[in-house]
């Protein structure tokens, strides 16, 4: 997981690029790693991913900066879940205005969706995720090394898709 957090400018904050609703664990330990991670790390996040939601729903996400919606299919073997988020601060800046030194000439927006579909055989679990996010902002930012703000303006489009298979036999 190359870039956890969606881009942004310095000393501004960002969301988590993935939903942490899809992963049924996380682990962390650090030390020496056999063959599986390389031997050479120094530490591993292990994401398990969920084998199989429970049911059939769909979700709303409203917030003072935008929304979501996400709706997941259950079937006998398999399922399907979408997701879609947008983010606009544009009308937040405008009832609560910045204080910081950052001044925004275009506020920060993004659009983000991602979908995993999951199919059990009598051999194991095929999963295939894939994700999508476009970031767009335009902001003044102080520079200690400049006298005048520096503009630094950024549009971000990242694709992202993960196919896997676990075997039941507990190889693969």
């Amino acid at each position: 997981m190359f870039r956890p957090y969606t881009s942004s400018a310095n000393n501004l904050p960002s969301r988590g690029r993935y939903s942490p609703f899809l992963f049924d664990g996380i682990t962390f330990s650090t030390g020496g790693y056999s063959a599986e991670y390389g031997q050479a790390l120094s530490g591993v996040l292990l994401l398990n991913t969920i084998a199989e939601p429970d049911q059939t729903e769909t979700n709303i996400s409203l917030m003072s900066v935008g929304g979501g919606l996400g709706h997941t299919q259950k079937w006998q073997k398999s399922s399907l879940s979408l997701n879609t988020g947008y983010i606009n601060l544009s009308p937040y800046l405008k009832l609560v205005p910045n204080n910081e030194q950052a001044k925004f000439k275009k506020p920060y927006q993004s659009f983000s969706s991602e979908s995993v579909y999951r199919k059990h055989s009598k051999n194991g679990i095929f999963k295939w995720y894939t994700a999508y996010e476009l970031t767009n902002l335009e902001v003044l930012q102080p520079d200690i090394d400049q006298p005048q703000p520096v503009n630094f303006s950024l549009k971000n489009e990242n694709l992202y898709t993960n196919l896997s298979y676990k075997s039941a036999l507990g190889n693969g």
